[in-house]
């Protein structure tokens, strides 16, 4: 960070990034190259929103160099410093930014002028880099007011690869209400309209954890295996899918209490393994496998209640 006048001070293993005056000399909407100032009003000036040029010193004093930062605060309201557009021209992340800004600290409806600016340069997005823009986007969604965010960004053309035309806000915002704790690839596969084409299309604009993308598709599937809601299914589902997906899955499709209690029970574990079988006389081979896939189907029929090995067949 030295070239942009921070450097990072570690105590403890823990690191502080100290970050002197400065003021831009050059922009391109991803990168800016910056001067050195002892203007705290100038350093000020090219912050993104109001409420980002407050001051405190040791003491705890606030400070107020542009006059309006605390007033928005107060009023929640999240404001560009100057012209908008010029500040969006510096950094196109400040597009999600704002949106990200809003949904955790303001209120009521966005500023006109921000939220005019902001879709002007909804293209802009597409010269940003996948992580910066995951980044802002994850952030976003960590929030619970977020579906409504979502859907303001839809209605003025923002992330059209990332949010789907299918996308619901009641369902999101009914997800929401019911998780215990953020689980993202759940809120993720709503953006995504629940649809796995456009998990996939998301998934060519961000930059996702496998381990998301997987459980996302496992979310989606669980809901099929859901699909005829019963005990029966919710322990199939256990079995399947897993837990998580389990629990989401049931969310998504708000199911009654009882269910959601099954999937607080055990996982089903298939009590019979090749070693089993081998060791009651089974010859090594397909015959394994053909047996296993007969009896764990037989488990599940029967309620995934205990099993017999069956016995070996011997020629006379």
């Amino acid at each position: 960070g030295i070239d942009h006048g921070t450097v990072t001070a570690v105590l403890d293993k823990q690191g502080f990034e100290i970050t002197t005056l400065r003021r831009d000399v050059a922009t391109d909407g991803r990168r800016a190259v910056v001067a050195y100032t002892e203007d705290w009003a100038e350093d000020a000036q090219r912050r993104d929103f109001t409420i980002n040029t407050l001051l405190a010193d040791l003491s705890g004093r606030v400070f107020d160099p542009l006059g309006r930062g605390l007033a928005d605060l107060e009023s929640r309201k999240i404001v560009f410093v100057g012209d908008p557009a010029e500040r969006i021209r510096e950094d196109y992340l400040r597009v999600l930014r704002f949106f990200r800004f809003h949904v955790r600290y303001g209120w009521g409806a966005p500023n006109p002028a921000a939220l005019a600016a902001c879709a002007a340069a909804s293209r802009k997005l597409n010269t940003l880099s996948k992580e910066r823009v995951t980044q802002e986007v994850l952030k976003i969604l960590e929030v619970a007011k977020c579906p409504a965010v979502f859907t303001l960004m839809r209605t003025h053309g923002l992330l059209k690869s990332v949010i789907s035309p299918a996308y619901e806000e009641a369902l999101l915002k009914a997800l929401i209400k019911k998780q215990k704790e953020p689980e993202l690839a759940a809120r993720l596969l709503l953006l995504a309209g629940n649809r796995l084409r456009d998990v996939k299309r998301m998934a060519e604009s961000l930059r996702l954890p496998k381990r998301t993308l997987a459980l996302m598709e496992e979310i989606h599937a669980a809901q099929k295996t859901l699909r005829d809601l019963s005990a029966h299914a919710v322990k199939l589902c256990l079995y399947l899918h897993g837990a998580l997906a389990t629990r989401q899955a049931l969310y998504i499709l708000a199911a009654p209490a009882g269910f959601l209690k099954i999937a607080d029970g055990a996982v089903p574990q298939f009590p019979v393994t090749g070693k089993d079988l081998l060791k009651a006389g089974y010859a090594s081979g397909p015959e394994v496998g053909a047996v296993l896939r007969r009896l764990e189907s037989q488990w599940i029929k029967s309620g995934f209640k205990a099993i017999s090995l069956p016995a070996v067949k011997t020629s006379k």
